[in-house]
């Protein structure tokens, strides 16, 4: 399943403008790899996810922790 994002608005202080890109396209990866298959086309024109995350996790676990809970929010079960 393909994922196009239009736009990722991310508040993580202390990322470098660098750290922030490759974030985003982590993140933009694992939510692609996490749709499955099987997924009919949505359109979002807006999705708000809060998270309250310890300082101090690695860019990996950044995108790994976001990107679950966009893919829970986007999932039947996750839309209430």
């Amino acid at each position: 399943m393909m994922a196009r994002i239009d736009e990722l608005v991310l508040g993580v202080p202390g990322l470098a403008a660098r750290e922030a890109r490759d974030l985003a396209q982590r993140i933009a990866r694992k939510i692609e790899a996490g749709l499955p298959e099987t997924a009919r086309p949505v359109s979002l024109a807006h999705l708000d996810v809060k998270l309250s995350l310890p300082r101090g996790l690695g860019i990996e676990e950044l995108a790994n922790r976001i990107s679950r809970a966009v893919l829970e929010r986007l999932s039947p079960r996750g839309s209430s």
